[in-house]
């Protein structure tokens, strides 16, 4: 008997669904949506009539993007980088540089500027900036969201700073140890889900640079992915919860009998939960299903739970048993002339029937010797069996047929 057995698996893995890509601006006001997976940067376009570079970007969880200069804040399409609105910066940080820029999970935004070490509020229907609180650091350019009460903070020396919003309370994190000075920053909850925690992607000249929050690492994720220098960063997976929960969804074909073990399908992030089946097929050990010849053929499912709420990790199992038995016993004597049904009883729909002969039926009838091959599939799995046919010769005596031994 021939098998083929098919599997497929599909695995994803979301932090809330967050948005991964992230938004960058360049000294050039080019516009790119940069994936941090594969250190691609993708053109959008050129901001056009800015009046000024491009200092910082924002992206708001409603999808606002906003483009800061020294003098306007300018609202921008992120499909194509066009200019849908702008107002000039007035109020307390007009005058003093505004260079960093973002937005927070209520729609707020926050400034920060190279000459005044406060942090500040802008209203984006009108431009009035209001002063915070003082930081007591001079930015170098960028603001991005830590959590849901504080911000991060970049400053001439590639401090890092952590900033309390509502009053601008602040005290340092950690240093980057770039090359360049680091003009944008983007905080991602990374896939820990112990430790809940985010990393951040820093952007430092053409550089790409992760710095990890719990261990304060910096590493060099890639490098030369703009043609000009990156002035700003953004992206809406800062506004997502920093647990994720993770989900994983397994198809298995089974094509004879055999013993599966699910752990095999289980990731790292996975550990520690147990399987349930909705069917309660029998789980040898808590872990191991065992399909038998006589196991009915059909759609088995089995689930797979570790952690709780938004840890929650989840493993789906459809494992497919598709199993027949088309034995055709190998040999068989039939009489000369006289023909024989072979083959076998008939399957369900899913199943198709292919003879050596041509013939695309459960059974046939043959009346001559040789070897009649079998093929049964369906959409994963393929059985054959053969038989040898051979004849048994009518004997003549006085001139009257006699078949003494011939009964087949």
């Amino acid at each position: 008997m021939r098998i083929i057995s098919l599997l497929i698996l599909t695995f994803w893995a979301f932090y809330a669904n967050a948005q991964r890509d992230i938004y960058l601006v360049t000294t050039t006001n080019d516009l790119y949506k940069f994936n941090p997976t594969n250190c691609q940067a993708n053109h959008i376009g050129n901001i056009q009539q800015a009046g000024g570079e491009i200092l910082d970007i924002a992206v708001c969880p409603g999808g606002k993007m906003f483009a800061l200069t020294l003098t306007q804040l300018h609202e921008i399409n992120p499909g194509d980088a066009s200019i849908l609105s702008s107002k000039y910066i007035t109020g307390s940080i007009a005058g003093f540089s505004p260079n960093a820029l973002t937005c927070d999970s209520r729609n707020n935004l926050y400034a920060a500027a190279f000459f005044r070490t406060n942090l500040y509020s802008i209203n984006p229907d009108n431009g009035q900036s209001t002063a915070l609180g003082n930081m007591g650091y001079y930015s170098a350019g960028d603001l991005s969201i830590l959590d849901e009460n504080t911000l991060l903070l970049t400053t001439h020396a590639n401090q890092l700073v952590r900033v309390n919003k509502a009053d601008g309370q602040a005290s340092l994190l950690t240093t980057i140890n770039a090359n360049t000075t680091i003009y944008g920053t983007i905080s991602i909850p990374n896939q820990d889900c112990a430790n809940a925690a985010v990393d951040l992607i820093a952007f430092g000249g053409t550089n790409v640079y992760k710095v990890n929050s719990q261990s304060l690492g910096v590493s060099l994720l890639c490098s030369g992915i703009t043609p000009a220098i990156v002035t700003g960063a953004a992206s809406l997976a800062e506004f997502k919860s920093t647990q994720h929960s993770t989900k994983a969804v397994v198809d298995y074909q089974v094509c004879q009998p055999r013993s599966i073990d699910l752990t095999q399908f289980l990731q790292s992030q996975l550990a520690g939960g147990k399987f349930t089946s909705p069917q309660h097929t029998h789980l040898l050990n808590g872990t191991t299903v065992q399909f038998e010849a006589t196991t009915p053929p059909g759609d088995y499912h089995f689930l797979y739970q570790a952690g709780s709420g938004d840890c929650m990790g989840e493993l789906s199992i459809h494992i497919t048993y598709s199993y027949v038995n088309i034995d055709l016993g190998g040999t068989l004597q039939i009489c000369t002339e006289t023909a024989k049904t072979i083959g076998i009883p008939l399957l369900p729909d899913k199943y198709t029937y292919a003879w050596n002969t041509g013939a695309s039926t459960p059974s046939i009838a043959v009346h001559e010797p040789g070897t009649y091959i079998l093929t049964v599939q369906d959409k994963a799995c393929s059985y054959s069996s053969s038989v040898r046919v051979s004849t048994i010769p009518i004997q003549i005596k006085d001139f009257q047929q006699v078949v003494p031994h011939c009964t087949k």
